[in-house]
């Protein structure tokens, strides 16, 4: 069987295909800058482009626990299909299929979105769809896989610096979730709109409850709800609570979102309390700061340094209905007050927020291989 040919393979069996890190950030710059032929191998049909091609892995399973089998036997079969000379993985599911592919003296990338060798520790209950009788095996497994590919992969990139902190290889650097500044650079969200944006999981690790519970003490705002959603237990709560007040704007383009930003007030940066939470730097962070979007901000310890970097925020006291309902009462009381943080918001992302200081990293990363 003849195998497609390419000069980069990235791979994601967790992630859709058009992840804004992946897809419209990392694969971009390196099909673009550097002329390379990229093809990107996930969940979702995207258009090809002249250097860069998407190949679908067909629909993302709705069970994380199948999930986790099914991509070891994607991976493995990715392998069989494509032919590249370097290998550029995303997810710890993927772990054995990145130790086969050192085995056979490809060159691979370990791109660490998030910090594994935390959420596969004892001490946080991250991957709560593992049965507990397994779980204390895998995360065994998983936490000396991290530490071979660690040692044997040809580069890592991670996501902040506290992750990269956690690996040993000499060519670990840091290119994080900045955004295409240019993408929100027309956005103009108004005081006078009572649109609120929330963007991502419905869940309790976005505080979406909480966000609901408070938003119903508010009869004149609209809570519209942007990305891919499941009938969840939490989303049927909070038709039933909120009614014609909860809009699902569904995922949404990069203009798609820039045009929801624009239409609305206010956003949330509402991440609940736990360890894994306390270092993290989502794309709506960069994405409301680029578009000027003022946001309601949990007191997490990455949440409480970029509001007082950035000024683009109320920072509430805690992660209950209560803390968040006197954020959307803070950013109501003055104009004055939310016009300065939207432009100082946008100050910030300028200076610390925009995609080319990251890309420049990107480019000499794969220009050291």
């Amino acid at each position: 069987m003849s195998r497609k040919v390419f000069d980069v393979c990235h791979l994601t069996t967790v992630h859709p295909a058009n992840d804004v890190r992946i897809y419209y950030r990392e694969c971009k710059s390196i099909a673009d800058k550097l002329n390379l032929r990229v093809v990107l191998v996930a969940h979702g049909k995207l258009p090809s482009s002249r250097n860069l091609f998407c190949l679908d892995l067909g629909r993302l399973p709705k069970s994380r626990l199948i999930r986790l089998i099914r991509s070891q036997l994607l991976g493995f079969r990715t392998i069989c299909t494509i032919k590249a000379p370097i290998w550029h993985l995303h997810d710890p599911e993927l772990l054995l299929v990145a130790w086969w592919l050192i085995l056979i003296r490809k060159k691979v990338i370990w791109d660490a979105h998030e910090d594994y060798f935390m959420q596969f520790s004892k001490q946080v209950n991250y991957r709560k769809y593992i049965p507990r009788f397994f779980s204390g095996v895998i995360n065994v497994l998983f936490i000396g896989l991290l530490k071979i590919i660690d040692r044997k992969c040809d580069g890592v990139i991670s996501a902040t610096p506290t992750i990269a902190s956690n690996y040993s290889n000499i060519n670990t650097v840091v290119v994080g979730n900045e955004v295409r500044i240019e993408e929100f650079i027309d956005c103009n969200p108004r005081f006078s709109s009572r649109d609120l944006l929330f963007t991502g999981a419905t869940d309790e690790t976005q505080c979406f409850k909480e966000v609901v519970d408070a938003v119903s003490r508010f009869p004149n705002l609209i809570l519209n709800v942007a990305g891919r959603q499941v009938e969840t237990s939490d989303w049927k709560q909070a038709k039933l609570v909120l009614g014609d007040q909860l809009i699902h704007l569904g995922w949404l383009s990069r203009e798609g979102l820039a045009k929801a930003i624009s239409n609305s007030f206010l956003g949330f940066l509402t991440y609940e309390n736990v360890q894994t939470n306390s270092t993290n730097s989502p794309n709506k962070l960069f994405e409301f700061s680029a578009g000027g979007l003022p946001c309601v901000v949990t007191p997490t310890r990455a949440n409480v340094v970029w509001v007082a970097e950035s000024n683009g925020g109320y920072c509430i006291d805690g992660f209950t209905s209560t803390d968040i309902e006197k954020g959307i009462r803070a950013a109501l009381e003055s104009e004055l007050d939310w016009t300065n943080k939207s432009t100082q918001s946008r100050g910030w992302s300028r200076l610390k927020g925009n995609w080319d200081f990251s890309e420049k990293i990107l480019i000499s990363f794969y220009n050291s291989l």
